[in-house]
């Protein structure tokens, strides 16, 4: 299995990856909450579960939500995370160097917003250890890995006392969004950046091997969905062509609820911050 290489600093070696808080703001009365964010701990390789239930997944309060009036939750999810050192060798690590998707949720304005890593991300190293490699490679698509975001999706959904949500994935991020569009009924938007919705074409555009294992939203009921989409990528990013996600938007055919929009002089990681907080709002309208 391959994956496109991509740079970024570096910790130095057997320094833990910080643990960040995640971030479910609930603002009815201007406060702002923090809790514990999922931390999804798939299975350990030495029980691995076959009875179709998923890996773990859950979402720990460090408060409790008083309630509320907030009816929508704004759900941000991370990237594949930290670059791999060659195409054929990932990283010991898939906590990301850059988390821009937590720092894409910290700039939106909505009342409620949860931020969701990826799986066997933001653990200690006695967690990572038990982590099946997996699941950053080329499992990273699984159906056990959508089925542990949806159930923190659910938990988070329950806190805010809400009945929608809005998913928002940067890169592999997006992927997991649309797989989940695809297969949930309370989607109210769907905004994904520089994200590979084509994997097939994705693989064969970098000449990598398949990711087995793992689901391609081309192929999933995203497509078929009523669910408004934006599909946000870089003129100028190599990790995520533009034509990757025309292709996606070809494959679903023609439909008035898929729109792709090409940022020119944006790249994978470059410029999304840039005024996202004001551009977030109009693209969930």
């Amino acid at each position: 299995m391959g994956c496109l290489p991509m740079s970024g600093p570096r910790r130095s070696p057997g320094e833990k990856a910080p643990r960040p808080k995640g971030i479910l703001r609930h603002r009815p009365a201007a406060a702002s909450l923090v809790v514990e964010y999922a931390q999804h701990v798939l299975p350990p390789r030495s029980s691995q579960r076959t009875d179709g239930a998923g890996p773990n997944a859950s979402l720990i309060p460090e408060q409790t939500l008083s309630p509320g009036t907030t009816r929508s939750l704004v759900v941000y999810i991370e990237g594949d995370g930290r670059a791999w050192p060659s195409r054929r060798r990932p990283p010991p690590d898939p906590t990301p160097d850059d988390p821009v998707a937590l720092k894409l949720a910290a700039n939106d304005p909505a009342p409620s917003v949860i931020y969701i890593a990826r799986p066997c991300q933001f653990l200690s190293m006695d967690a990572l250890a038990a982590c099946d490699g997996g699941y950053w490679a080329d499992r990273r698509f699984s159906p056990e890995v959508v089925d542990a975001l949806g159930q923190a999706i659910d938990a988070a959904k329950t806190m805010a006392h809400a009945d929608t949500v809005h998913l928002i994935g940067f890169s592999g991020g997006g992927v997991v969004a649309t797989l989940l569009t695809g297969r949930r009924s309370d989607v109210a938007s769907l905004i994904t950046i520089a994200s590979p919705l084509d994997l097939g074409a994705w693989v064969a555009h970098h000449g990598l091997s398949p990711l087995d294992g793992s689901l391609d939203p081309a192929l999933s009921g995203a497509c078929g969905s009523t669910v408004p989409q934006v599909h946000l990528v870089g003129s100028d990013d190599d990790v995520v062509p533009a034509q990757i996600i025309l292709d996606y938007a070809r494959r679903c055919g023609t439909t008035p609820f898929i729109r792709v929009e090409i940022n020119d002089g944006f790249d994978h990681q470059c410029c999304w911050l840039e005024t996202w907080a004001q551009r977030v709002t109009t693209l969930r309208r």
